[in-house]
């Protein structure tokens, strides 16, 4: 459970793989409070109790985070709610996946985010033209609930909601928070002071509730409320996470394997993903031995 403020956060959605949580869980432990959101339809949700038990970890399970839909956002955002109190002023609050995966020492972790200020998170200004992107929240997504990780049925129903959208006559998102909309993914590393901005600005919270019928909502909240706001100048378009952008064995982003160990060394990135405990274990004895390593030199 979490007890005391300490010198930084992480938030994990996971919905499978407890072995590779519970890596996540030892890696951090010792520094970190660590809350977990479990996704309610995952088996995962048998074990919370088990996970429970650990010191400065917190796990729980409240939505059903389907993919593209505003379930993930609301379990993030609750997490930020729930961990808030137990950071320090000085902290960051690290947002990744249950298939993340550390590359470097704890130790060179600390060290890099020791007295450093900077937002990491992918980060783009949307066109106003590029309806490939604007659809996404100018329209309204029926089917928000529905889980549309099932390739065939997101294709088609996307293609749907491009012909609606050049339609005159179709119903539009009422977002009026902000104007500027930026887009990136939601795994990132934040310092205090921004998250205290997040979910402390009214503002903030009225466009986090017109986020609800958006399509992968998730991709235009971080970005959009801090790239609005004094923040800017202090994002760095990188999320500090090495993933392969392509389809492999029928997984995207593709499941990290040992192919990859030398790019994922050589990234300048601090975790990588994806990262299964089967078909990534060779993998991962790499990346613990080059961890130790590095941390034995300095």
């Amino acid at each position: 459970m979490l007890k005391t403020k300490r010198n930084g956060a992480v938030i994990v959605t996971a919905y499978k793989d407890l072995e590779q949580l519970f890596f996540i869980i030892d890696y951090f432990k010792a520094d970190y409070n660590v809350i977990i959101h479990v996704c309610k339809n995952s088996k995962l949700v048998h074990d919370i109790d088990k996970i429970n038990c650990i010191d400065n970890i917190f796990a729980f399970s409240e939505f059903n985070t389907t993919w593209g839909s505003y379930y993930h956002l609301q379990a993030v955002y609750k997490c930020m709610e729930l961990i808030y109190d137990y950071m320090a002023c000085d902290s960051y609050v690290h947002i990744i996946s249950g298939q993340d995966m550390p590359i470097q020492s704890l130790k060179f972790f600390n060290d890099f985010f020791t007295n450093n200020k900077k937002i990491y998170m992918t980060f783009t200004e949307v066109d106003p033209s590029d309806s490939n992107i604007t659809f996404r929240y100018n329209l309204v997504n029926y089917l928000w609930r529905i889980n549309l990780n099932n390739k065939l049925f997101r294709v088609v129903y996307l293609k749907f909601l491009l012909l609606i959208y050049r339609l005159p006559f179709k119903k539009k998102n009422k977002i009026a928070s902000y104007t500027r909309i930026c887009k990136g993914m939601i795994w990132a590393s934040i310092p205090f002071d921004a998250l205290n901005y997040i979910i402390n600005e009214e503002k903030n919270y009225c466009f986090y509730k017109e986020l609800k019928r958006v399509f992968i909502p998730e991709e235009f909240f971080f970005q959009t409320i801090l790239g609005n706001s004094s923040f800017n100048n202090r994002i760095e378009n990188s999320d500090l996470r090495f993933t392969i952008w392509e389809t492999r064995d029928g997984n995207r982003p593709a499941i990290l394997d040992e192919r990859d160990f030398e790019e994922i060394i050589n990234s300048g990135a601090l975790f990588c993903r994806k990262v299964d405990s089967v078909k990534s274990r060779s993998l991962k004895k790499m990346i613990i031995n080059h961890s130790r390593k590095g941390k034995d030199e300095s």
